[in-house]
């Protein structure tokens, strides 16, 4: 597990929002961006949601959060899973929802939504969207589920949190960002000076662009 800041939001709020799946559309007026990378074969996935899904879709349907699902299939297979749920969140972002939480209810649940996914076709686009987000992930340094990234858009800055840190952490680090708290302010700095920091493009890829 690890936290580390990315220090220019604006540069990947563009691919969040092209890539991501929004939960509760509209405007973009919520300061709190929050992006999920998720696999739906990842069993602590499985617990953050159950034990934070409620509170975090609330916080978006109250316009406090601009929240994301995003695609990051670690285990072999789950590929054509994201796909499918693309469609049902493309369809209704509650059944999504409803529909993710159902698949991370037990691991048989799991498997038995795994096994259905392999008999359905898909298309290349398809894939390409799902992998295509997993890729951008990677270029922010994700390497694993469940991911969370905290953007405070004031601020032009992200709290990048990887693996599953408990309901006590996760809400209140989400919290703190909401309320601007002074404590997630003095981490973040902290992180920034022992140089826990991404940078998006990164700049060996800004060094091969010129």
């Amino acid at each position: 597990m690890e936290l580390y800041v990315i220090t220019n939001l604006a540069n990947i709020l563009e691919k969040i929002r092209e890539l991501g799946m929004r939960y509760c559309g509209g405007s973009n007026d919520a300061d709190v961006v929050l992006g999920i990378f998720f696999d739906v074969d990842c069993p602590a996935c499985a617990r953050m949601h159950r034990e934070c899904g409620d509170l975090i879709a609330s916080l978006a349907r109250e316009g406090k959060i601009e929240l994301y699902y995003l695609d990051f299939p670690v285990h072999k297979g789950s590929e054509k899973a994201h796909v499918i749920m693309r469609r049902i969140f493309a369809r209704n972002p509650d059944l999504f929802l409803e529909t993710l939480r159902k698949i991370y209810s037990s691991p048989e649940s799991a498997k038995e939504f795994l096994e259905s996914a392999k008999d359905v076709d898909i298309s290349q686009e398809e894939l390409d969207r799902v992998m295509n987000c997993k890729k951008f992930g990677k270029e922010i340094g994700v390497r694993g589920t469940p991911t969370l990234l905290i953007g405070i858009k004031s601020k032009n800055i992200a709290l990048v949190v990887e693996g599953y840190w408990g309901k006590q952490a996760v809400e209140k680090l989400i919290e703190k960002a909401i309320s601007k708290d002074k404590e997630l302010e003095k981490l973040i700095t902290l992180l920034i000076l022992i140089g826990n920091v991404r940078e998006y493009p990164s700049q060996e890829a800004t060094a091969k662009i010129s």
